[in-house]
């Protein structure tokens, strides 16, 4: 399995959706739940999400 790492501003967190805008216009939805490792991550911010083929967050952080 390999992983894509995903950049963007989080814009909302609907249950196990993440919704990233990852350019100006262009939106995203990835899958999360409770073996995801998050930092600590609020709507707004700046993230780089390690996605893998099926589209699931296995890791979220915070992207300076």
């Amino acid at each position: 399995m390999t992983e894509e790492i995903v950049k963007g501003r989080l814009l909302m967190i609907e249950g196990d959706q993440l919704v990233i805008e990852v350019t100006a216009g262009q939106v995203i939805k990835l899958h999360v739940d409770r073996n995801t490792k998050m930092g600590e991550i609020m709507v707004g911010d700046k993230v780089k999400a390690y996605v893998n083929d099926s589209g699931y967050v296995t890791t979220l952080q915070r992207d300076e």
